[in-house]
C-alpha cells in the first residue's frame, strides 16, 4: 500500500496548496471534488493491482507450470545417464574377456581351421557388441547435448573423446589386424592385434570410470536441476 499513501499524500499536499492559492475546496476542508475523485480512484487501482501483480494466477502459474517440465528432464536425463552406464559397462566386461581369454587362445586354433575360426570370430563378437556400442555411442552424445552442469558436461565430453579414441584405434589398428588374420594365423600379427586390443581395453575402462562419476553426479538433486 506504500503506492496508494504516496498518491494520497501528493493529493493533500496539493490541496493545501490550493487553499492557500484560494483555489476552491470542499467545505469541510477535505479535497476538491475532482481531487477527492483522483484520490479515491488511484487508490482503489493501486489496492486492486498490486496483490494480483504480486500474487495473482499468472505469476503463481509462471512457476508452477515450470515444476512438470523439470522433473521430467531430471528424469531424462537420469535415464540417459544409467543407459550409458549399463552400456558401457558391458562394453568394458566384453572386452577385457576379449584381452584376457579369448585372443590369447587363437595361437592354438592350428592352422588349417584358423581361417575359419577367424571368420566367425569377427561375425559373431560383432552381433554381440552391436546393440551396447550402439547404445553407448547414442547415449554419449545425448549427454553431451542435454548436460548443463559444469562438471557434468566436462565429463560428458571426456566420455565423448575416449569413445572417439576408441573408434579412431578400431579402424586403423585393430580392423586392419582382423582382416589380415582371415588369411591364416601369424604371430607377429596377432601381437599387434593384442596391443592394440589392450589400447582399446584401457580407453574403455577409463570411460567405464566416467560412466560412474556421472551415476553418481546424477544422483545429486542440486546437480539434476541443471539439465536443458
Amino acid at each position: 500500500m506504500v503506492g496508494a499513501d504516496a498518491v494520497i499524500e501528493a493529493a493533500v499536499t496539493l490541496t493545501a496548496h490550493n487553499q492557500r492559492a484560494g483555489l476552491p475546496v470542499r467545505a469541510d476542508g477535505g479535497l476538491s471534488p475532482r481531487l477527492g475523485q483522483f484520490r479515491t480512484a488511484s487508490a482503489t487501482l493501486l489496492d486492486a493491482t498490486r496483490p494480483a501483480a504480486l500474487c495473482g494466477p499468472s505469476v503463481i502459474g509462471m512457476h508452477t507450470d515450470r515444476l512438470p517440465a523439470r522433473l521430467t528432464s531430471e528424469r531424462t536425463l537420469a535415464a540417459v545417464v544409467t543407459t550409458h552406464a549399463a552400456a558401457t559397462l558391458i562394453m568394458v566386461g566384453l572386452i577385457w574377456t576379449v584381452q584376457v581369454v579369448h585372443y590369447p587362445l587363437f595361437e592354438n586354433v592350428g592352422a588349417d581351421a584358423y581361417p575359419v575360426y577367424q571368420s566367425r570370430h569377427i561375425d559373431r563378437i560383432g552381433a554381440l557388441l552391436v546393440v551396447p556400442w550402439a547404445l553407448e555411442g547414442l547415449s554419449i552424445v545425448a549427454l553431451v547435448v542435454i548436460i548443463q552442469d559444469r562438471m557434468m558436461r566436462a565429463l560428458a565430453f571426456i566420455g565423448a573423446a575416449l569413445m572417439g579414441a576408441i573408434l579412431v584405434v578400431t579402424v586403423i589398428w585393430a580392423a586392419p589386424v582382423h582382416g589380415e588374420l582371415l588369411d591364416g594365423f601369424d604371430a607377429e600379427r596377432h601381437d599387434t592385434l593384442m596391443v592394440s586390443n589392450l589400447t582399446r581395453t584401457l580407453l574403455w575402462t577409463a570411460r567405464g570410470a566416467v560412466a560412474l562419476c556421472l551415476v553418481w553426479l546424477v544422483s545429486d538433486p542440486q546437480r539434476t536441476r541443471s539439465v536443458a
